[in-house]
């Protein structure tokens, strides 16, 4: 990035927002690596601003400003809303519930997810997600996918052995069918790549009971998947 201050910005607010509890300058310093004389001044800035407010005497958290501009993004953009209302009358008429997805530095971002606060999805593991597998194998391909999945899953305490042959396995028949298919005692899970705007979001649709067709649920599945692209 050629602007190394919007660069610093944006990273001290990225720290701050991952971290998920407010930080001190020392904190932001330690973290970013930025000088503390500069980590102040932008963060003074910020709350001069309104996108960071003081927490205490030494620390500060996401101000309104922020939010707003959160809100406002997910509000206005990726997908009209109109076709997102279209989406969930139809997954509510094959009974099933939906989930639209994006990846942004390694973190699944939640645009939509049925009948629960996206919110409560932050930082939900990659390796653990249909969702990213999907998408990962269409934006990566399926070598660079498994590779990026078990990156994330050594930050857990998982077998990677095991999980690295289940993913093989679906990854390669997500290559071969266009969608990702997890099924377990808890649901299934149908996964599809959306592609918009140059960039892959990923689209699930949840199952609590396995239906009697289940080529027929996908395809049916796959025509909405296709109104998200259009």
């Amino acid at each position: 990035m050629k602007n190394k201050m919007t660069a610093k910005l944006f990273t001290l607010t990225d720290i701050l927002l991952r971290n998920g509890k407010p930080m001190s300058i020392a904190d932001l310093s330690r973290a970013s690596g930025i000088e503390r004389n500069a980590c102040w001044r932008i963060v003074s800035d910020l709350c001069e601003l309104g996108y960071l407010r003081k927490a205490s005497y030494r620390t500060v958290e996401p101000g309104l400003g922020m939010i707003q501009w959160g809100q406002a993004a997910y509000s206005g953009s990726f997908f009209p809303r109109k076709v997102l209302h279209e989406l969930g009358n139809a997954a509510q008429k094959l009974n099933v519930s939906t989930a639209l997805a994006g990846i942004f530095r390694g973190q699944l971002i939640y645009l939509h997810r049925d009948h629960c606060n996206v919110a409560d999805f932050y930082g939900y593991p990659l390796h653990a997600s249909n969702l990213a597998l999907a998408i990962l194998t269409r934006k990566l391909g399926g070598k660079a996918a498994l590779e990026a999945l078990l990156e994330d899953a050594r930050k857990y305490p998982v077998d990677l052995p095991e999980l690295r042959s289940r993913l093989r396995e679906r990854i390669g028949s997500m290559e071969k069918n266009g969608y990702a298919l997890e099924m377990s005692p808890g649901g299934n899970n149908i996964a599809f790549p959306v592609e918009r705007n140059n960039d892959i979001y990923g689209l699930a649709f949840f199952l609590l009971t396995p239906p009697q067709s289940l080529p027929k649920l996908i395809a049916q599945c796959s025509i909405l998947r296709n109104k998200l692209e259009e």
